[in-house]
């Protein structure tokens, strides 16, 4: 069997490379068209939330002036206080011991 010409190789690699470009471009144009979309959705959405955090805007209001109110006429339930600290009861079976307070050792000098 005789080899081919020169011509057949490079007429063959020329058609694979440009079948090859083809799906490169074809890819690379639908990822962008997704990615536009994308961020079209993406928009959107923020715009969305944003009219509902305004619509809602007159809810929060009251119920934060209303909150205020309460708590400045006494009226609310809504009292803020530090909770009430009780102190560390040891258990019966903690070993007794007086003097010293646990965990002290007299022995070390500073």
């Amino acid at each position: 069997m005789a080899p081919l010409p020169q011509e057949t190789f490079q007429v063959d690699v020329r058609a694979m490379t440009k079948k090859l470009l083809q799906e490169i471009e074809e890819k690379s144009t639908h990822f962008q068209r997704m990615g536009t979309s994308a961020r079209k959705r993406e928009e959107e959405m923020k715009e969305e939330k944003e009219k509902e955090w305004e619509h809602a805007r007159d809810q929060r209001v009251k119920s934060w002036r209303k909150f205020k109110d309460s708590r400045l006429n006494g009226h609310g339930k809504h009292e803020t206080r530090a909770p009430k600290v009780r102190a560390e009861e040891r258990s019966d079976y903690a070993p007794k011991v007086e003097g010293k307070p646990m965990g002290f050792r007299g022995d070390k000098k500073r």
